[in-house]
């Protein structure tokens, strides 16, 4: 028999079912982590994509994410609206976040995958209603489709095969950000990346061409090219709240974290040439497999 779970928004929904569904992006499946739980995550051809915890969704349990989160908590005061669009949707975790901890923010996630955000909706609960809007859409015809100037962050964590869309790379792309973003608006960026780095040094790049300011973290392991992982990418056009944030990050149990500011990105991640629509685009490495 199943039992009832609770989503983000409060609504009554029945339990997931373990088991695997075809998407678009290859073969998505769901798992209980841990067992018994009200954890799940989502993976697509055998790579994590996101977790959620049904009754809490202030639970963060992928790494990078959590470093998101703490972004999150430092960009407003605790509990005011922060407006944000998600581009990749995969479970919804950061929209739940976010309602859980601003509740009165307006948000939209923007993801192609109809199959997947169908799963998503039926399974795990997140569908449009209130503040929030679910459309399955590709980021940048998503973002045209939004008023300009109206968001406060735009979080972009979508892939396609190994690496990030190339329409979500360039300096069109920062352009259609930049026309969504209140003054002082933050675009945060995911992609995976190794030494020497060539997909995160063009993107460097192609955020100066738009954004004053750009802050990059990732983890040491990763820096000092032992492995692929996540690089997170900041970019605004007001001062970003480096301070508070890397205290949230020095605060991380889990796994030791760097936070490198607009000279360090500059001095590790310089040299890169601005990515246009026409191309040509950077190779992404092997997609990480850990969380």
């Amino acid at each position: 028999m199943s039992r009832g779970t609770r989503t983000a928004r409060g609504a009554s929904t029945t339990a997931p079912v373990p088991g695997s569904w075809p998407v678009a992006g290859g073969t998505a499946s769901l798992s209980n982590e841990p067992a018994g739980s009200t954890g799940w995550q989502l993976a697509v051809d055998g790579v994590p994509q996101s977790h959620v915890d049904l009754a809490d969704p202030t639970v963060l349990v992928f790494e990078y994410v959590r470093w998101i989160g703490g972004l999150v908590d430092c960009l407003a005061p605790p509990g005011a609206d922060l407006s944000t669009v998600h581009v990749g949707g995969g479970a919804g975790t950061l929209a739940r976040y976010v309602a859980a901890t601003r509740p009165g923010s307006h948000q939209v996630v923007l993801d192609p995958d109809v199959a997947l955000l169908d799963l998503v909706r039926e399974q795990l609960g997140l569908r449009s209603a209130g503040r929030l809007k679910v459309r399955a859409v590709d980021g940048r015809s998503g973002l045209a489709g939004c008023r300009p100037g109206s968001f406060d962050l735009v979080v972009r964590d979508a892939f396609a095969d190994a690496g990030v869309p190339t329409s979500l790379v360039t300096t069109q792309w920062c352009e259609a950000v930049a026309a969504v973003l209140r003054p002082g608006g933050v675009l945060v960026c995911n992609l995976p990346d190794a030494t020497p780095f060539p997909c995160t040094r063009a993107e460097v790049a192609t955020l100066r061409t738009r954004f004053a300011h750009v802050l990059a973290v990732a983890e040491p392991g990763t820096l000092r090219g032992r492995r692929t992982g996540n690089v997170l990418l900041v970019a605004s056009d007001a001062p970003l709240p480096e301070a508070s944030w890397g205290r949230r990050l020095a605060g991380d149990a889990v796994a030791p974290v760097r936070l490198m500011d607009d000279g360090q990105v500059r001095d590790r991640f310089g040299g890169g040439t601005p990515l246009d629509d026409a191309g040509p685009f950077v190779a992404p490495p092997p997609r990480p497999r850990f969380r």
